[in-house]
């Protein structure tokens, strides 16, 4: 199985109606300004694992590794059709027609990098969201591993007009739950109706270098305070810095130690069934 330790399904069987809300497509076939991939997973590896899990839709993320050029992203939406979404990187200066034809190709979101190359200023930030607004589109904010920038952010988050999706658990490292001041940041953010967490990633917020089992108290903590407004991603193909390829089928069953089985659907098809198909 491509870019996945392990062959064998999920000790769980995913719900009907299961969305993988993060994933990437990364295709030789498409330049990327560095000149190369130092990872390779198509649109039709990712296929296989979606069926090794027994998922029925999915969410592509645009990456970092292509810029804005979004070849590589459309190409994959259109393989996947309507079982597909993508939340798009997307150039600064875009407008209400490009947003609007966006939309129709299966975007429903803006990825948006706090923490590295040129980042978005606060009135940035503030006016992609009233554009995105409109559409029903997410804004994703991407802090990597520097918590303070959460905390930095919280203030401008917390009045945006659209629904804002804190990706990778917000990247509140562990192990020391929601007690760190990016943590208290998180709780706050969270109390707010129309902030999303992503539960994707586990790795980014873990201390462990495997099993990343000391993300549980925090997610469990997450599932408790706001479930109507958590998602869940593979984050596949693991393009993490650190460590080999985890078991995709192990990171899928983490899931039912944070959450009971109503949780777990809400959690895997409800919940993104509101934020990118707009259903429910």
């Amino acid at each position: 199985m491509p870019n996945s330790a392990g062959t064998t399904p999920p000790t769980h069987a995913a719900p009907v109606g299961a969305v993988d809300c993060h994933h990437h497509v990364f295709d030789p076939t498409f330049p990327v300004p560095s000149g190369s991939l130092t990872t390779i997973g198509t649109k039709h590896d990712y296929a296989l694992f979606r069926r090794r899990i027994g998922l029925s839709r999915s969410v592509l993320i645009g990456a970092s590794t292509y810029g804005t050029n979004n070849d590589c992203f459309f190409d994959a939406l259109r393989f996947f059709g309507d079982t597909a979404r993508g939340v798009a990187i997307l150039p600064r200066g875009v407008s209400r027609e490009d947003i609007r034809q966006l939309h129709q190709q299966g975007v429903r979101g803006i990825r948006l990098y706090l923490g590295r190359g040129d980042p978005p200023s606060p009135q940035a930030i503030r006016a992609t969201a009233a554009l995105v607004a409109d559409f029903g589109w997410n804004v994703e904010i991407v802090v990597s591993h520097h918590n303070e920038l959460l905390c930095q952010a919280e203030p401008v988050l917390a009045e945006l007009p659209c629904r804002v999706v804190l990706g990778h658990f917000a990247f509140v490292r562990q192990p020391k739950g929601l007690t760190t001041p990016a943590g208290q940041s998180l709780r706050r953010l969270l109390d707010l109706p129309h902030i999303w967490v992503k539960l994707s990633g586990v790795y980014h917020a873990s201390a462990e270098a495997d099993g990343f089992r000391d993300v549980d108290p925090m997610a469990r903590e997450l599932v408790c305070q706001a479930p109507e407004r958590l998602i869940w991603g593979s984050d596949w193909p693991h393009t993490r810095g650190r460590g080999g390829k985890p078991d995709g089928a192990a990171l899928f069953d983490q899931l039912w130690s944070w959450a009971d089985d109503g949780l777990v659907r809400r959690i895997l098809v409800d919940n993104p069934a509101r934020l990118y198909w707009n259903q429910g």
